[in-house]
């Protein structure tokens, strides 16, 4: 061994262990997939597209909620009538 010798050191190597293949496929299909339709001009209805849906969602959310909350108010009627007739 020289006493000038100086070893390389060891070059970094990190595999992934987090890391999915077919989301990352599933990503550049999405990416090829907008450009090709903003290409074609179609960007602008694909944007109207996207809002509509986004709007009729909320709007789900919310009919859902207040049929929650009726059905929670009659529920709680339901238990105060009963507890008055079996208490009184």
């Amino acid at each position: 061994m020289s006493f000038f010798h100086q070893p390389k050191p060891r070059r970094f190597h990190h595999e992934y262990i987090y890391y999915d293949e077919r989301r990352e496929n599933l990503k550049k299909l999405e990416q090829n997939a907008s450009r090709k339709l903003e290409k074609e001009g179609g960007g602008k209805d694909r944007k109207d597209f996207q809002f509509s849906f986004a709007k009729d969602r909320k709007h789900s959310y919310s009919n859902r909620q207040s049929l929650n909350s009726v059905l929670f108010i009659m529920f709680v009627l339901l238990f105060l009538l009963l507890s008055l007739f079996f208490f009184i």
